[in-house]
């Protein structure tokens, strides 16, 4: 739990500040979505001890407060990076690779009893919407109001409803850790 917050912090740092020295991990601590994060982290933590109640209790409290569903037995990798908090929504069953970044009312959720599976280093844009039984590769943007229902390749730029490939890149080098 402690290594997944502390690589949250860092990768908004290096995101926000482009650095993740201490001082911009500290500046970072305290940007809007790192609390909601940090919650989700310890819901999920206690859920994986079969603490449900307790996690219940933590989700609850991110979505009273901050406008975020996350449910806490999201598999979500390291490096979850909320931008602006309110209205996201992560289904409880989404798998989601490291370095995931949302803008505010991004969802991840089901479609026809089926989730998501989304890879590393995806940014989703503001009001985008992942649903269904997609899977969305590693190094893809994904725009504003993008509507996500079917299978999206690595390294490219979706956009509209549903969702088109209207960039593909080169493979690339993944950041330094």
């Amino acid at each position: 739990m402690f290594e997944n917050i502390r690589e949250d912090v860092r990768y908004k740092a290096r995101d926000f500040y482009g650095s993740d020295s201490f001082r911009h991990c500290l500046k970072a601590l305290f940007e809007e979505g790192t609390l909601p994060t940090i919650i989700f982290r310890t819901a999920n933590f206690l859920y994986k001890y079969r603490l449900t109640l307790l996690a219940w209790v933590f989700k609850q409290i991110n979505h009273v407060f901050f406008g975020i569903l996350i449910g806490p037995n999201a598999d979500i990798g390291p490096g979850f990076l909320i931008a602006h908090s309110d209205g996201v929504v992560i289904n409880c069953h989404a798998r989601i690779g490291s370095h995931l970044v949302v803008q505010h009312q991004v969802t991840i959720g089901q479609r026809n009893n089926q989730m998501p599976t989304v890879g590393n280093y995806v940014m989703c844009g503001c009001g985008s919407k992942i649903l269904g039984a997609c899977t969305v590769g590693d190094n893809v943007k994904i725009g504003a109001n993008a509507v996500v229902v079917h299978d999206v390749p690595s390294n490219c730029t979706v956009v509209g409803i549903p969702a088109r490939v209207v960039k593909q890149r080169q493979a690339q080098e993944q950041p330094a850790q």
